[in-house]
């Protein structure tokens, strides 16, 4: 799946899908510099979220939400990605 998909699982799981809290979950990271233009960029960007995330990345955020572990905040699951 792709990592919306992922991202709107999660949601539904909190019950956060379709309303503004869900839309208030998106934060904005630190700002960083990188090279290209927004087109190559934005494409980049997308394949290193739906091609770097793990396949168990829902199961990952369910189980830390259901025992009450889980960091809503950005770069809080950066490091389960690959490079």
């Amino acid at each position: 799946p792709c990592f919306q998909e992922a991202v709107d699982a999660i949601a539904m799981l909190e019950g956060s899908y379709g309303t503004d809290d869900y839309l208030d979950g998106w934060q904005w990271s630190e700002e960083v510099e990188v090279e290209g233009d927004a087109e190559e960029t934005a494409k980049k960007t997308a394949e290193y979220y739906n091609n770097g995330f793990p396949a168990d990345l829902v199961s990952r955020l369910r189980d830390l939400h259901r025992e009450g572990k889980r960091e809503a905040r950005p770069g809080s699951i950066d490091q389960w990605f690959e490079s």
